[in-house]
């Protein structure tokens, strides 16, 4: 397991699965920056949890969900998750297209380097969830603000023909 006291290790060949699973309401209801998802990836070096926070972007007005990675009272990697639905139609290829995408940022990696995330929404028999895959980017996503740019630029191109 991964120690408390250090930002969890992650390279960019990591490989990791994992959920997360959405927070009942009657939870910490007095904490309005709690976070929305709750879940964990396990990877080689063991469990590592994970807390999905509701933002919503200040350019194009999109609701994300920001990610935490690691002990919740110590260290963590950053991460984003977007989800696909409200991307442009023409980039949804079916249903083995994730419901969601997005990268975590690697810490003391100064080429910034990210690995990707994605997720599929899953109806349980208890209780409806999103399941996780992390895995190395290919090379030509070594860019991260050109991609977030990109995904800015379909969800404002989604904003500009609904209206």
């Amino acid at each position: 397991m991964a120690d408390s006291m250090e930002v969890p290790v992650l390279a960019r060949e990591s490989r990791l699965k994992g959920a997360l699973f959405v927070r009942p309401a009657s939870e910490e209801p007095e904490v309005t920056n709690a976070p929305v998802m709750t879940g964990f990836l396990d990877g080689p070096a063991g469990r590592i949890q994970v807390a999905a926070f509701r933002k919503t972007s200040l350019n194009t007005r999109r609701i994300y969900l920001s990610l935490k990675i690691g002990d919740p009272h110590s260290s963590y990697l950053y991460g984003r998750l977007f989800s696909q639905a409200q991307a442009p139609a023409q980039t949804q290829a079916g249903k083995e297209s994730p419901d969601y995408t997005g990268f975590v940022n690697l810490v003391g990696d100064d080429r910034g380097h990210q690995l990707r995330i994605v997720g599929w929404t899953v109806v349980g028999r208890r209780q409806t969830y999103v399941s996780l895959l992390v895995e190395p980017r290919p090379e030509r996503h070594l860019n991260p603000l050109s991609e977030v740019s990109s995904i800015g630029a379909a969800l404002e191109a989604t904003d500009a023909s609904s209206t």
